[in-house]
């Protein structure tokens, strides 16, 4: 709304994407990421996705592997390192860096020639599964030609690490299980080729007749909400947003003819730029370059310190917000975040700001006249709700059953509540949702014209072919180098990975001192940035436990000190992100930016960060 007022379109956002929607438009043509029903499923494997740590909806992970799940579903964790989610999965399998989606080929092989896939699903639904002529009059091996080409268990163990017979057991597993789903996350599509890997793990969910089915993979319904009462959203009429991203690889632009028009005016909210980008100074450089830097920080943080003005906001112990799920919920949630406690200081929330702004510049024909504060923005978002003759606010698990039953055979009671009254319900409850999914739609499984999903489309592998990745075929999730490097040659021998912790998942760790002390769960680290050693790679390279080392890749360097961690493979240092932050007056963390040995490096195919392609080297301090 302010940047519609101000007739501005440059809006630039921290970039979490994980590239799943990509791979859901390709296959079914949906442009939105999957919805995994964890809780429905009977088998989760997860390709190296932080169920545990710092994933999209962390409770619903948790609640599907709880007591209230009621089920003895098994969960099998494929991890580079022994995290928090290998460590309380059924089953913890390691496999090399890189390697998720020659794994996946492995286990796609091992079904086909079981057969154990849905062959009438597959058959009825799925492209590209036979070999196939494409307009150019040019024959394309089909995905069952290509799997049993590439996935033969002695190739796929010598490039993952997964003994044949481990292999063996995942796939027959993964087939035989009634609701198996396949999950991935950032740490599969973070590289170069990362593409490449997610569709190989998504082609399992295919095989198995996994879309929009109980425990598979589903389409989180929209919000019945339209124009201003959209979270997220303008009403119509409004300009078309840019989503330009507040990343380490994408802000600053680059300089030059091409290049944007420098701001005048810079606001920052929830963002810490100087911390994450991989070049403070450069940050620093563009920041002094523009006239009005305004941040509404609460905390003085890295960038902050270098903001012409401050307009602290409110803590989220005393503020008013919404809270919409995350895409991965399988169901639409909405839910309330009112304040427990006054503002201990002289704060207001950022909310409140830009809609007064919003009045000051465009008077009574501001489509935000309506709303003088955020509260009365998520009222009027809670009442509209009350009139859309669908869900509920929350309620106890067995209620939530009974809701979902009746909508099931189209019946829906109403509250028989006025807007009003319905909006203290839904306060006191927490937020709204319904728990009904349609599973007859067909549009939850493909929404391309014909109705049917392709198993690596096309245009995946042109992109793929296109993108220089040594991929076999140009697109198959297999680099076509050498199995191992020559460490004896390499002046890069270690592979670094880095990854997120719970504590350090928000960014915000340094604000409270307490969560500095129980960062590292596993290994019992704290207060400092670490990486975690396998203890041969500690005694090859000759560092101790404690000593600290500069990690030095090609385009930057870091320190941190050693953890000998038998949950590390030899050959790969993993390293935790967002230590790194600092806020003064509060915990002072030896923190250190990974992402300085990364740099700026970007998958060519999607344009998302390429993180865990980075080869590094370990120097004493």
């Amino acid at each position: 709304m302010f940047c519609r007022t101000c007739g501005t379109d440059r809006i630039l956002v921290d970039d979490y994407r994980d590239g799943s929607a990509d791979v859901m438009q390709l296959c079914q043509g949906i442009d939105t990421p999957p919805a995994f029903d964890l809780a429905g499923s009977d088998l989760v494997l997860s390709f190296g996705a932080s169920l545990a740590e710092s994933w999209w909806s962390l409770p619903l992970a948790a609640g599907a592997r709880g007591s209230e799940a009621g089920s003895d579903a098994r969960w099998i964790q494929a991890d580079v390192r022994m995290s928090r989610s290998a460590a309380g999965a059924d089953q913890w399998i390691p496999v090399h860096p890189g390697t998720y989606g020659t794994l996946a080929l492995g286990i796609a092989y091992l079904i086909l020639k079981e057969g154990l896939y849905d062959a009438d699903t597959v058959s009825r639904h799925v492209l590209g599964w036979e070999d196939w002529t494409g307009d150019d009059g040019i024959m394309h091996a089909g995905f069952r030609t290509l799997a049993l080409r590439h996935g033969p268990p002695d190739m796929v163990a010598a490039r993952t690490g997964v003994p044949p017979r481990t292999l063996a057991g995942l796939a027959k597993s993964f087939g035989t299980a009634r609701r198996p789903v396949a999950v991935w996350d950032h740490a599969v599509s973070w590289r170069a080729g990362g593409l490449s890997d997610a569709l190989a793990i998504h082609a399992l969910n295919i095989l198995v007749g996994g879309l929009n089915r109980p425990g598979g993979v589903l389409i989180q319904p929209t919000l019945p909400l339209s124009g201003e009462h959209m979270p997220g959203t303008l009403s119509a009429g409004g300009p078309e947003l840019s989503n330009a991203a507040l990343t380490s690889t994408t802000w600053p632009s680059e300089e030059g003819a091409d290049a944007s028009p420098s701001p005048q005016v810079l606001f920052l909210y929830q963002s810490n730029p100087v911390a994450s980008n991989p070049n403070a100074d450069e940050v620093r450089r563009a920041l002094s370059k523009i006239p009005l830097v305004v941040s509404f920080s609460p905390f003085l943080d890295q960038t902050a310190r270098h903001a012409d003005l401050i307009l602290p906001d409110h803590v989220y112990l005393e503020r008013w917000q919404d809270a919409p799920s995350p895409s991965t919920v399988p169901f639409p949630v909405w839910g309330i975040v009112q304040p427990v406690t006054p503002p201990i200081h002289d704060t207001r929330a950022t909310g409140d700001v830009m809609l007064d702004l919003i009045a000051r510049l465009d008077g009574s024909n501001s489509a935000a006249g309506r709303f003088s504060s955020v509260e009365r923005m998520v009222r009027a978002r809670g009442q509209a709700l009350a009139g859309a003759h669908r869900g509920s606010a929350f309620v106890e698990p067995i209620r939530r059953e009974e809701l979902r039953q009746l909508e099931e055979r189209g019946w829906w009671l109403p509250h028989g509540e006025e807007e009003n009254s319905y909006w203290d319900s839904m306060l006191a409850a927490g937020g709204w949702f319904d728990p009904f999914y349609d599973y007859h739609d067909r549009s939850g499984a493909s929404r391309h014209p014909d109705g049917k999903v392709w198993i690596f489309p096309a245009e995946a592998r042109r992109r793929l072919g296109d993108s220089g990745e040594s991929l076999a075929e140009g697109f198959l999730p297999i680099r076509t180098g050498p199995v191992q490097d020559d460490h004896a040659k390499n002046p890069y021998p270690l592979q670094m990975v880095p990854f997120r912790v719970q504590t350090l998942a928000s960014g915000g760790t340094p604000l409270m001192p307490w969560l500095l002390e129980n960062l590292g769960v596993l290994t019992g680290n704290r207060w400092e940035t670490w990486i975690e050693v396998n203890p041969e790679t500690a005694t090859e390279h000759e560092i101790l436990q404690g000593q600290r080392v500069r990690v030095e890749s090609r385009v930057g360097a870091f320190e941190a000190a050693v953890k000998v961690f038998p949950g590390a493979q030899p050959g790969v240092i993993n390293v935790p992100y967002g230590l790194h932050t600092s806020v003064s007056g509060w915990g002072n963390p030896r923190g250190s930016n990974p992402l300085r040995a990364v740099g700026k490096s970007v998958d060519p195919v999607t344009g998302l960060p390429d993180w865990y392609s980075t080869r590094v080297r370990l120097v004493p301090v």
